[in-house]
């Protein structure tokens, strides 16, 4: 079983600045290696292979949301994971905050084991059809109307600008869909509902 991240940040200096100076990972394949993911949330990673993990689960710190996100990560095979909250994104460093606003494709298809609430610039991504995202996925939930209200104004403004939606077929998608989104599915501009899960 892998430290708890409490327990790493209790470790001698020496263990420490080794930990911190680690940017690459790959323990791919080692399904009896336990623990949780927040253990890796102070390593300056630039890539992270843990597929087939099995036994590795738990909420993935932001520095490890974006690699997932850049495409420079793979939890396939491990437990449950689920995406940070808005809370947790939004105490990320601003480099973090600048890395995932930059994004402008995803595709996490075939994670089955990824659940959790997207966060506002993913979603608007999922929306404008640049995210490949929930195809295979766990249940993924569209983010808050306060997440929504908390988004920069970018986000906001291609939220709006959105005008025509189709998301059929996301079984796995729930949530309340934002009112902008709503209108467009009131004025039939959204195929929304045919075959996603519950909104």
């Amino acid at each position: 079983t892998m430290p708890s991240a409490d327990a790493m940040a209790q470790a001698s200096p020496a263990i420490i600045d080794r930990f911190q100076a680690i940017k690459k990972v790959d323990l791919s394949r080692m399904s009896n290696l336990a623990g949780d993911i927040e253990s890796l949330k102070d390593m300056p990673l630039t890539s992270c292979n843990l597929y087939n993990c099995k036994k590795l689960t738990g909420v993935m710190p932001p520095n490890i949301f974006v690699l997932l996100l850049e495409g420079k990560a793979k939890f396939d095979g491990c437990g449950t994971i689920t995406m940070p909250s808005a809370d947790a994104m939004a105490q990320a460093s601003p480099a973090i905050i600048d890395r995932v606003e930059a994004i402008e494709k995803v595709d996490l298809s075939g994670m089955s084991n990824l659940v959790g609430v997207m966060p506002p610039h993913i979603f608007v991504l999922l929306l404008e059809s640049k995210a490949n995202f929930l195809s295979g996925c766990g249940t993924i939930t569209m983010p808050s109307a306060d997440a929504m209200a908390q988004a920069s104004p970018a986000i906001i403004d291609r939220v709006q600008a959105i005008e025509q939606v189709d998301l059929s077929g996301m079984s796995n998608l729930a949530g309340v869909m934002p009112p902008h989104i709503f209108v467009l599915l009131l004025e039939s501009k959204a195929n929304f509902l045919s075959g996603c899960g519950t909104i």
